[in-house]
């Protein structure tokens, strides 16, 4: 009897569940790895567009990476597969509330073309006469002010990075002191998250050009009429690119050469 008992096949024994701490790591774990990775590949090291979709290849092979993983530790597919979902869902809200188009029409300042920028054809076609003691954009608001308000620069606005734009950007010098920049019939693809607008040095080709910046703050809208302060101590001259500039995804959207 005893001989027959031992030649019966054994069960196996069951498989340890995995310990209560691991399948709750596993949650931070697996949202760092998608949420984190997509930011830093999608939006650090690969910009623009192109970002979006490294970082979106990024997110799938991982979520496929770590169901595998489930599929042979049945007790984490559930915090694997809910992490993933709730995780994709936040991502996919955000991206919509923060890339929605918004509107603004903000009564803008204009003025005359100085006479600088009338020779050089960028302005709204003023008398060179008539301003050629108008302010030129050399130097900030630090002379006295102008007698009217006064268009001291412009040009057009570009998408770039895989981006549409279009509009005008001026900067005005304005009779009761200061200087703004200003964007009129004005309309870019919405960014995602912070933008921001820059007056940038050297008239940026690339993204990795944006580095000599003067930050005039938070864009107030991706479509119409809209105006930003220049403090006084800007130099024009140097800073002479208006760029729209996405901070998550480090890359431009639009800009203009004044």
């Amino acid at each position: 009897m005893s001989s027959t008992a031992e030649n019966l096949p054994r069960e196996p024994e069951p498989r340890r569940r995995a310990p209560v701490a691991l399948r709750l790591l596993v949650i931070p774990i697996v949202a760092i790895a998608l949420a984190g990775g997509f930011y830093v590949i999608g939006g650090q090291l690969v910009q623009g567009k192109t970002g979006f979709y490294v970082g979106s290849a990024w997110w799938l092979a991982v979520s496929a990476g770590f169901l595998l993983l489930a599929r042979r530790r049945r007790e984490l597919l559930a915090p694997v597969l809910g992490t993933i979902a709730v995780v994709t869902i936040a991502a996919g809200a955000w991206g919509y509330v923060n890339s929605r188009e918004t509107t603004v029409d903000e009564s803008i300042a204009t003025g005359t073309a100085s006479a600088q920028e009338a020779q050089a054809g960028g302005g709204g076609g003023g008398s060179g006469g008539a301003n050629a003691g108008a302010p030129s954009a050399g130097g900030g608001s630090n002379g006295p002010a102008p007698a009217e308000d006064v268009e001291v620069a412009s040009g057009a606005v570009e998408g770039v990075s895989g981006h549409v734009g279009t509009g005008q950007a001026a900067i005005v010098e304005l009779a009761d002191g200061g200087s703004v920049l200003t964007f009129s019939e004005f309309d870019i693809d919405p960014g995602a998250g912070d933008v921001r607008v820059y007056l940038a040095a050297d008239d940026p080709q690339s993204d990795t050009d944006v580095s000599d910046f003067v930050d005039l703050g938070e864009l107030k809208g991706s479509q119409g009429d809209q105006q930003y302060e220049i403090g006084d101590d800007v130099d024009l001259k140097r800073y002479d690119t208006a760029v729209v500039w996405c901070i998550p995804f480090t890359t431009r959207l639009a800009q203009a050469s004044l």
